[in-house]
């Protein structure tokens, strides 16, 4: 039995891009639809450059007959749409591989077979790289002049594309030597790297670009913070020592303060002369513009007390003597207040 085609064919032509990974619905539509859909026959082609096209699925006697290997689990067409005459194919998993010129042919099943209608859809399958994201090894703030390698990352795209680092602080570009490095990927996709090298005199906001034809990615800022002066490791102090030095000062402070009360009372004594015998030394106070023995008392007791010193020849006292004469010594103090200060 013999078929004869008769050719009344309308012509249309698309073009669609899909992202990796992603779906793309590529159009075929024959409305009105005056036949069943069981008389029809559908065809979904890809093309190929170097030998017959590919088949991608098939509809024959209102029903998908075949779907073809690289395709299975990846199409569909929708049998609610087809009965109005709308064959959209989805595709979906896109890979680089997908990217070409796709034929919808439809044809009416009949002795005299019938071409209705093709549609042609011409599919890019983009790449697009991932949003950059710079990294770096040291943690923390940085020294003055210290030097410090930024490593911008992206991965994704077909084609190598353009790195640039930019000052985000300035909104200039940094104008750096910079080492790429790429790697293609099973997928077809590349891995690409950029390497840079800073000398940190100020704190500093840096971004990565990775522009491409068809549009750019920005990585966000990160920020090298730097000490703010070079003289910050010499000049930093420790908390805790800050506040014993305030302590210090505080003490020197009170101690001072007592010894003006003190001189001060010196000028109520009366005129006398009195002798205070420390570790055998002799302190003597003779004149109004001598100390009293209110005044001088403490100060002989606090160096009695004194774990070293060389007075007098006379110092090598034993412990039970030097208490003896501290006692002795406080005493004679507190009486010498009582009768010279009043």
């Amino acid at each position: 039995m013999s078929y004869s085609v008769f050719l009344s064919v309308w012509r249309f032509s698309t073009g669609l891009v899909g992202r990796l990974g992603g779906a793309v619905d590529m159009p075929c539509v024959y409305k009105p639809l005056f036949y069943d859909l069981e008389k029809l026959l559908v065809y979904w082609q890809k093309g190929n450059p170097n030998s017959p096209d590919l088949m991608v699925i098939e509809l024959h006697n209102g029903k998908i007959t075949d779907t073809y290997q690289n395709y299975q689990g990846r199409v569909y067409m929708d049998p609610t749409m087809m009965l109005e005459g709308n064959f959209t194919l989805r595709l979906k998993d896109l890979s680089l591989n997908d990217s070409g010129k796709y034929k919808c042919i439809i044809m009416l099943n009949t002795p005299v077979i019938q071409m209705l209608n093709q549609i042609y859809t011409e599919l890019e399958v983009a790449a697009p790289f991932s949003i950059p994201v710079v990294t770096h090894p040291v943690e923390g703030q940085l020294k003055y002049g210290q030097e410090v390698t930024l490593k911008c990352t992206s991965y994704g795209g077909k084609h190598q594309p353009m790195i640039i680092w930019l000052n985000s602080s300035e909104g200039s570009e940094l104008i750096v030597d910079q080492k790429l490095d790429s790697m293609e990927l099973s997928s077809g996709t590349l891995n690409v790297t950029s390497t840079v090298t800073l000398n940190i005199t100020a704190p500093l906001n840096v971004t990565c670009i990775i522009r491409t034809p068809e549009e750019n990615f920005t990585s966000q800022q990160y920020e090298l913070r730097q000490r703010d002066n070079p003289g910050t490791d010499s000049q930093t102090q420790n908390p805790t020592a800050v506040t014993a030095s305030i302590s210090v000062i505080a003490s020197l402070g009170v101690i001072a303060t007592m010894l003006m009360i003190m001189i001060k009372r010196n000028s109520l004594c009366r005129l006398y002369r009195g002798y205070v015998h420390v570790l055998g030394a002799v302190f003597t106070s003779k004149s109004a513009d001598g100390f009293c023995g209110a005044c001088i008392w403490p100060f002989a007791t606090m160096f009695l007390f004194l774990p070293h010193g060389n007075l007098h020849p006379r110092d090598n006292l034993s412990s039970q003597d030097r208490s003896d004469t501290a006692q002795a010594t406080i005493k004679k103090g507190r009486d010498m207040t009582t009768q010279g200060c009043r």
